[in-house]
C-alpha cells in the first residue's frame, strides 16, 4: 500500500523502523483523523473508486 504520501501530508504516522514506501497498513502507529484503511488488489482499485472518498495508487491502477 503506498501510505508515503499520506504520511508526508501529515495524515499518518507509520513506523519509523519501516521504508515509508514498502510500508502496510499494520505499520501505521498514528491515525488522528481515523481514517478506515484497507487495502486493494490491483484489479478491484477501479471498480472501488466509487465507494471511497480518498484513494492512493498509480495511475496505470485506476486506468485498468
Amino acid at each position: 500500500m503506498l501510505l508515503v504520501v499520506p504520511q508526508r501530508e501529515g495524515f499518518l504516522k507509520l513506523n519509523r523502523d519501516i521504508e515509508a514506501r514498502t510500508a502496510r497498513i499494520s505499520d501505521v502507529v498514528e491515525n488522528p483523523h481515523e481514517f478506515v484503511l484497507k487495502e486493494a488488489d490491483l484489479l478491484a482499485m477501479p471498480r472501488m473508486l466509487g465507494d471511497a472518498d480518498v484513494a492512493v495508487g498509480y495511475v496505470s491502477q485506476f486506468d485498468a
